[in-house]
Parts: structure tokens; sequence; C-alpha cells
């Protein structure tokens, strides 16, 4: 995934595993993992989120 200048607002859930941006044990995502260009977020605004949003 590659996501840049993006605004993300009125995003998340207060649920444990409900996130919209969700990285955690996804494995290698870099070149070893096949990823080319690697797997990146990079200048987002994010704002009035609820609990949860992003997870890396």
């Amino acid at each position: 995934a590659h996501l840049e200048g993006m605004e993300l607002k009125h995003m998340g859930q207060q649920l444990i595993g409900q996130y919209p941006i969700h990285f955690h044990l996804a494995g290698d995502v870099d070149e070893r993992g096949g990823y080319d260009p690697p797997t990146y977020i990079r200048d987002l605004s994010i704002h009035h989120t609820f609990s949860r949003c992003v997870t890396v």
C-alpha cells in the first residue's frame, strides 16, 4: 500500500482490531516481501478521528 498526500478525518472506531489503516503483523512490507517500492505512509493529515485510526 502507498498512502501519500491524503486527508483522513472521522475515521476509526472505539473497538480493538477495527482500524482503517492497519500494518500490525503484516510481515515484510519492503523489498524482502516483494513490495517494490516498499509500503509507505507519508504526508498525511489525520484529524478528528476516533480512538484508533492507524496501527503500525
